[in-house]
């Protein structure tokens, strides 16, 4: 699938325009030669609204998103995320751990702990990521023999947008330790949820919603496998001064 190319938000039919533009500031928005109902009509509503749908979990939200706009600086997107998990897993060990260690250690481990968080986030995102793109890698091969099924540019962005849902979490930097593991598991919760869709968006061939559960499901796993062995290694390489789980 061309990610140039624009495609209907219903059926998923590409088509070459979302509107026509005509003269003196005229424009009329495109519709689909084969379901007939508007190709993109997210075009004409603002971006709050659009976010709005996100948040619902709209499958056309997404396809807008995902297929019909352009974005060209991603890299921004993984450094927000990169910096808002390392934050959020920073603020549960030090609710969960703040009695621990006590004296220089914690003042130590304070000082350490947010760069390893760092790892540790950009670890978890990796393993998710590429657990998907070998799942879809390897589903393309037995299709058609050949990786005409796999784009990882959509499967990259599709898994970006839905990973913005972790900033959900964010309230519990302000609102207490309590508050804390509440909205990291409503955040880690809307994130499995918003890559189902999202991945049902960008998939191509047969039994689009089996295969994107089955994604997220291992992707899940093996984020929780990766995580814990990083978490494991750095336990044995800070001994006596163990770190906090690092998983999620």
């Amino acid at each position: 699938m061309d990610h140039h190319q624009f495609q209907c938000i219903h059926c998923g039919c590409k088509t070459e325009k979302l509107y026509h533009d005509y003269k003196a500031g005229i424009t009329k928005v495109t519709n689909c030669k084969n379901c007939g109902n508007i190709v993109d009509k997210y075009v004409e509503y603002d971006s709050a609204i659009i976010l709005l749908d996100v948040l619902l979990l709209q499958k056309q939200a997404y396809a807008h998103l995902l297929i019909n706009v352009e974005v060209k600086s991603h890299w921004k997107f993984a450094v927000l995320l990169w910096v808002v998990e390392a934050f959020i897993k920073l603020i549960q060990q030090r609710s969960e751990h703040a009695n621990s260690y006590p004296g220089e250690a914690n003042y130590w481990l304070a000082g350490v702990e947010l760069y390893l968080n760092y790892l540790g986030a950009a670890v978890e995102l990796m393993s998710f990521l590429l657990c998907v793109v070998a799942l879809l890698a390897i589903r393309s091969l037995f299709l058609t023999r050949s990786l005409n099924l796999l784009n990882t540019f959509l499967i990259t962005k599709a898994i970006l947008l839905s990973n913005l849902g972790s900033l959900l979490a964010m309230p519990a930097l302000f609102w207490g330790k309590s508050c804390s593991p509440m909205f990291a598991w409503l955040g880690q919760a809307f994130v499995c949820l918003s890559s189902l869709q999202a991945l049902r968006v960008v998939i191509d061939g047969p039994q689009k919603t089996c295969v994107a559960a089955i994604a997220v499901i291992l992707g899940i796993w093996f984020q929780a496998v990766s995580s814990e062995a990083l978490s494991s290694w750095l336990n044995g390489l800070l001994s006596p001064h163990p770190m906090p789980n690092f998983s999620s």
